[in-house]
């Protein structure tokens, strides 16, 4: 007896169900990157966002800084230029004398140069992050105030580390430091009541060398403080650019 066979063939696809079904794959995959883009762009914005802020706030630290600085700058830079006057007109009175020790107690072994706040600005730099800054204008606002700062900086290390440091130097070989032991803000104003002082060096070409150096120095100071002033005034400007470019209340 024949043995009949009733097992159901299996329709083959037509070309039809292998283009829809590719279409649909393709559609899947390519919505799937698509958000992924989406949500990454979402995130870098968001990120982006903060680093504004971020900066907003360090600028505001800045302006801060800066205005402790000048005040005390503007004093340094007056003080140095007194002091050279001091030195200009021989014989100095026991009077003179004090003055000068106080003024080179005060303002030649103290500096205020600012240091500008730099986490976003690290951030910014060591993660790439400039690129994630919302807009064209954030950035170049924010490229700006880092490169004024830079500036500022540079100046300050020049006028901490070379300028006051050659008076520094100076200062050893004209003043006894034993008169200054235990002066301090507090007790300064008695320095004058002190017995009479001397300088510990008379020779003329030194004293001449010490004037010239504060002389220098303080335009120097003036120069620092032109830029910290000139900084400044850019930075409520700076402020209000980052904040609307970013819809920041």
């Amino acid at each position: 007896m024949e043995a009949h066979h009733h097992a159901h063939q299996e329709k083959k696809k037509g070309w039809k169900a292998y283009v829809w079904e590719f279409v649909m794959l393709f559609f899947a995959v390519f919505f799937g990157f698509l958000a992924q883009n989406l949500l990454e762009h979402k995130l870098d914005k968001e990120k982006g966002n903060q680093y504004v802020r971020s900066m907003i706030e360090d600028i505001i630290a800045d302006s801060t800084k800066i205005n402790q600085t000048v005040e005390f700058t503007t004093k340094q830079q007056l003080a140095l230029e007194s002091l050279s006057s001091l030195f200009d007109n021989p014989p100095y009175s026991d009077s003179t004398i004090k003055r000068m020790y106080m003024l080179m107690l005060q303002y030649t072994m103290n500096e205020a140069n600012v240091v500008l706040t730099k986490r976003t600005v690290s951030q910014l730099k060591n993660s790439g992050g400039m690129r994630l800054i919302p807009n064209k204008i954030s950035a170049d606002e924010i490229t700006k105030y880092i490169e004024g700062a830079e500036d500022i900086e540079s100046q300050g290390d020049y006028f901490k580390n070379i300028a006051l440091n050659e008076i520094i130097h100076l200062n050893n070989q004209i003043f006894y430091f034993k008169y200054i032991k235990g002066v301090t803000r507090e007790n300064i104003d008695s320095f004058m009541m002190k017995p009479p002082m001397k300088l510990a060096n008379d020779d003329e070409k030194l004293l001449t060398e010490y004037s010239n150096k504060l002389f220098f120095t303080s335009g120097v100071l003036i120069n620092y403080n032109n830029k910290l002033t000139d900084f400044k005034m850019d930075i409520p400007n700076t402020i209000e650019i980052l904040k609307k470019e970013n819809h920041i209340k």
